[in-house]
């Protein structure tokens, strides 16, 4: 069995010995034996190769990024392949050494890396899905030795795999590797904001998730960077009851963090895909209302889902 309690020192050996958070100029000079640097440096100028970028002069980048790629919607959205090719850009292997140096995103993954003690497994199968830099799949693997963690992410780097090979219990992995109901746990941190389609994801995660598997997930749908798609900000209201139309049963929302936890109950049927999607097309319909209104969020999304 996991261990149920995971404290403050447990904290500290781990990112002692994952060697987190990593001073930035230690970070930068990793970032210059990279084939990215160049790049890389125009993004930070002079300035930010010695002093440490805030969290809002990151987000500055990675909007000069995405303004740079001149992307145009098609039928409303933007195509999976050039937000894959944005996706792809060096800015974001400087944001994942970015937050092995920043406390509070590395404080921010122990918050949801404590809650696999709700697998209840004596050696859990842990996924995270679109794991980015694998800092969050590299925390729970060393807090729980116990575990495997496996790590899925399309825009994966050389560096973010190089630095996670002396943990013997956690792997990046390829598509072909994720498998029907595989998994004991599921963690979905900063993703679903990012997609066109962020109820498949959930789907996924419900496919890929063992009947009675946990899901933790967390999502930010605000305009604080271009990225975070403004035609889905709608589900800010109602992605809490889109996650239960979809085979999930609801634990609870950590009292420590943002992350929501689920429970699988059942399989992704595609009647409910079609109802989880019907609610997302009237919310967006009333996403001003809802915007112009002070009305909890969870009151107004189970008062949809009554509607479908």
């Amino acid at each position: 069995m996991v261990k149920m309690s995971v404290n403050e020192r447990d904290i500290k050996d781990c990112l002692k010995i994952l060697g987190i958070p990593r001073p930035w100029r230690e970070a930068v000079n990793l970032l210059k034996k990279q084939p990215e640097w160049p790049i890389i440096q125009t993004l930070l100028g002079e300035r930010f190769q010695d002093e440490m970028p805030k969290l809002e002069d990151i987000w500055s980048m990675m909007d000069r990024v995405w303004d740079s790629h001149s992307m145009k919607k098609v039928d409303g959205k933007y195509p999976d392949e050039e937000l894959l090719k944005y996706y792809s850009h060096p800015v974001w292997l400087l944001n994942g050494l970015w937050i092995e140096s920043h406390e509070l995103s590395i404080e921010n993954r122990c918050k949801f890396a404590k809650l696999v003690k709700l697998c209840n497994k004596e050696k859990p199968l842990i996924l995270d899905l679109g794991g980015g830099f694998g800092t969050l799949g590299k925390i729970i693997a060393t807090l729980y030795p116990e575990a495997t963690v496996e790590v899925w992410e399309p825009c994966t780097s050389d560096l973010a795999i190089r630095l996670s090979e002396d943990i013997e219990n956690m792997r990046f992995i390829d598509f072909e590797s994720l498998n029907y109901e595989k998994y004991d746990c599921v963690f979905s941190m900063d993703v679903i904001e990012h997609l066109n389609n962020p109820l498949s994801h959930i789907r996924d995660a419900n496919y890929l998730l063992k009947r009675g598997g946990i899901f933790i997930i967390g999502w930010n749908f605000s305009p604080v960077i271009k990225c975070h798609l403004s035609y889905n900000f709608h589900y800010r209201y109602i992605m809490k009851e889109c996650i239960k139309l979809l085979g999930f049963g609801y634990i609870k929302k950590d009292e420590n963090s943002y992350a929501y936890v689920f429970k699988k109950i059942a399989n992704t049927r595609d009647i409910n895909l079609k109802k989880a999607e019907i609610l997302g097309k009237i919310a967006k319909i009333a996403k001003p209302a809802m915007d112009g209104l002070r009305v909890g969020k969870n009151l107004l999304g189970s008062k949809l889902k009554r509607v479908v």
